[in-house]
């Protein structure tokens, strides 16, 4: 009977224990508790003790906080036990907890940030999605959010939609304690970019990423992208740190491609050690083993069969197949391998060496107009706006795609040939599948260019409600926006584009040049337009804005600097209509350091142009 009695005595203490009524003078003294227990281990009883609080209301934010905390670590303990029985009962009521803290406390970021952890943790991409969403709806810029955002979006057939939010979790400012999310975004940017085939793009996230830490799989991805680029010695950098002994034979392939290339004494030293000793013998290593040996013939149809190499490292299989073919003195094939490799130093970014190679190929091998393409772009970065054209028109006569028609159709709006232009887009309606979205764009673009600026921004604004965030869409609004003086709603909309994207280089170089225009936040402006140049160094539209930033800020001397080298970068020829502002702003700072002649020089340059342009004749009579 005894018995009986202590057992009922020890349900009712525990029934009293998980309904406690607890007095407002201690609630300090259960939170100390509840603080004493989860460090002692025992997560259950600290839970209940919080969850005890919050039932009595006594639900101030560092209570609640606690109370997330404590469920992080009970879920987590439950997954590393592997009681996927007792995870699945307690989870619920776990998270319908935490969304009534959620909705307590919707600013308290450590809350937010713990829940979101959860919600990953228990695969909870439903919950996960909402909180991120709304936490971004407050805070565009929240590095947590951003990153589980981009986390719940990141599968194979969505990891596009991943990138905006990635992107702003690469470019948060480093908080402590959550460096692991900034290095993860910058390195699924890479991989995003990589899948895309925009490696230029990849190298550039990889190389953030290893700011921040490094691992094998980092290391070996910027030793490939190296060695596709043919940096070889930094390639060589990257691969001294990767054991041979975990290396596959693509990536073994690669660190041998990088050795050839670099050619030294000390590379051709250990290529040919690892030669001898490499067992797996991948297909680039045979191939230049044969070819050591004298039998070219048989090197070459070895590298024929090198699937990796031809795909991840073109510039350098093409330029050892070439190597090849000249040793046998073999015609056929040799210009189809140049084209090839001219077609791959464009795409890795060194247009000097696509251009020797293409040029003398563009009127023979060129069936569907891409290396006419390539040299137009080729001249458009070089300022030569007669060959863009060219190149362009000849490109398009074998080739009638929309994104030939958008670059000759832009090129002629720069000269305002308007009556071409309406031509152009005709044929591309009636030559290609025409994307909405894109005529809508630039049936603005071009009253845009016709000044024609209430019409453009009416039809500027309808395409925004269709296509948020986007970079050409805001840009365009923002440059009407200054056009019809809303200089505020500019500014907001510039300022809004770049926490959605805060690595846009154009936003960034527009915001700049907006500020130093309206002489307001210069040193912003001037970190902003710095950190354009840090990305794109031989961009004009860029250095012409740090030198008119420069200006404004009255240091003439750095001005005087970029101008400079502006002026090396000009074709004198140049009338396109782009050219006002960078001729307006050197007659401009000539006319400071009271140089009369180099001051009329420009003026007349721009003034030939448009006579009647705004901005210019604002620029021109400024004091």
């Amino acid at each position: 009977m005894k018995r009986i009695i202590f057992i009922l005595l020890l349900f009712v203490a525990n029934l009293n224990y998980a309904q406690l009524t607890i007095e407002s003078n201690e609630v300090e003294t259960y939170y100390t508790q509840a603080i004493d227990a989860r460090f002692a281990g025992d997560l259950p009883k600290s839970r209940n003790i919080l969850e005890n609080l919050k039932e009595n209301n006594f639900t101030n934010e560092y209570v609640m906080s606690l109370l997330v905390e404590v469920y992080g670590e009970y879920l987590t303990d439950l997954i590393k036990k592997q009681d996927s029985q007792l995870l699945k009962t307690a989870y619920p009521g776990i998270r319908d907890n935490i969304a009534e803290i959620w909705d307590m406390f919707p600013e308290s970021s450590t809350i937010q940030e713990n829940s979101l952890k959860i919600a990953w943790m228990v695969g909870d991409k439903e919950m996960g999605m909402i909180m991120a969403d709304l936490t971004l709806k407050e805070d565009l810029s929240n590095l947590t959010a951003n990153y589980f955002a981009g986390l719940y979006r990141f599968t194979p057939s969505t990891y596009i939609n991943s990138v905006s939010y990635f992107i702003r979790a690469a470019y948060a400012p480093l908080e402590q304690g959550k460096e692991q999310f900034s290095f993860q975004s910058r390195l699924y940017l890479g991989d995003i970019y990589l899948e895309q085939k925009l490696k230029h793009k990849a190298l550039k996230y990889y190389n953030k990423a290893l700011d921040l830490s490094t691992t094998p799989e980092l290391i070996a991805k910027l030793a490939v992208l190296e060695t596709y680029r043919m940096d070889y010695e930094l390639a060589l950098s990257f691969f001294q740190s990767i054991p041979l002994a975990i290396m596959t034979p693509e990536l073994f392939d690669t660190y041998i491609v990088a050795l050839w290339g670099e050619g030294s004494e000390s590379s051709k030293t250990m290529m040919n050690f690892l030669l001898s000793q490499n067992k797996v013998n991948p297909k680039f290593a045979q191939a230049l083993v044969q070819a050591q040996l004298g039998r070219t013939q048989r090197a070459l149809r070895i590298l024929d069969e090198d699937a990796f190499v031809q795909k991840e490292l073109p510039l350098s299989y093409n330029f050892i197949k070439l190597e090849l073919l000249n040793r046998l003195g073999q015609k056929e094939g040799l210009d189809q391998t140049k084209a090839d490799l001219g077609k791959a130093a464009y795409y890795a970014q060194k247009s000097p060496l696509a251009e020797e190679y293409l040029l003398p190929l563009s009127r023979t091998l060129d069936t569907n107009g891409e290396i006419a393409y390539i040299l137009g772009k080729i001249a458009r970065e070089n300022l030569d706006i007669n060959q863009t054209i060219k190149y362009y028109e000849e490109s398009l006569s074998k080739n009638k795609t929309l994104y030939i028609y958008s670059e000759l159709i832009e090129e002629n709006l720069l000269l305002r040939n308007f009556d071409l232009v309406d031509t152009l887009i005709v044929e591309a309606q009636e030559n290609t599948t025409i994307d909405t979205n894109w005529m809508l764009f630039m049936d603005a673009y071009i009253d845009f260019m016709k000044e024609d600026y209430i019409s453009a921004e009416q039809k500027t604004l309808e395409i925004a409600k269709k296509l948020s965030y986007n970079n050409l869409v805001n840009n365009l609004l923002a440059s009407i926006y200054s056009q019809l003086e809303k200089y505020d709603e500019m500014e907001l909309l510039l300022e809004n584009q770049l926490k959605f994207d805060p690595s846009d280089l154009t936003t960034k170089n527009h915001l700049a040049y907006y500020y130093a225009t309206v002489n307001k936040n210069l040193d912003k402006a001037l970190a902003l337009s710095l950190s354009t140049i840090e990305e794109n160094s031989e961009d004009i539209v860029f250095l012409d804005t740090l030198a008119w930033v420069y200006t404004i800020k009255n240091d003439l001397e750095s001005a005087q600097i970029i101008f400079t080298k502006i002026e090396g970068k000009i074709n004198p020829l140049d009338s396109s209509y782009s050219m006002i502002e960078i001729y307006a702003h050197l007659g401009y700072f000539y006319k400071k350091i009271e140089n009369t002649e180099k001051s009329k020089l420009y003026f007349d340059k721009a003034f030939k142009i448009n006579s009647q342009d705004k901005y210019l004749n604002k620029i021109y009579n400024k004091e």
